[in-house]
């Protein structure tokens, strides 16, 4: 999700806020990484890194994935959304300054 002051917002064992945040109408490419065998997420914002977080519990994906929804009634992205990649594993910190054209 993206917060009102434009942060990005996970919420998996525990609200993780991005340190930084996205503009309103401008571009950006943000990435979210999920690493199971450190047991930590990521957040990288046009290719760079921004944050990370220990969670108290490991996701579970035990219901619809929603691109640019939080749920069926709240929160829905008002932007664009373009070039979405999901992938089995998790990035390199490289990988994702290359997919974010750095």
């Amino acid at each position: 999700m993206i917060h009102d002051d434009g942060r990005l917002l996970t919420q998996f064992g525990g609200d993780f806020y991005s340190a930084g945040n996205l503009q309103n109408d401008a571009w950006a490419h943000a990435a979210y990484v999920w690493d199971s065998t450190a047991n930590k997420e990521f957040f990288y914002i046009n290719g760079n890194y921004d944050s990370e977080h220990v969670p108290s519990s490991a996701p579970t994906w035990n219901s619809a994935f929603k691109i640019g929804q939080y749920d069926l009634i709240n929160y829905k992205y008002k932007g664009l959304i373009d070039n979405l990649a999901l992938y089995d594993r998790a990035l390199t910190p490289e990988e994702i300054a290359l997919h974010a054209g750095g």
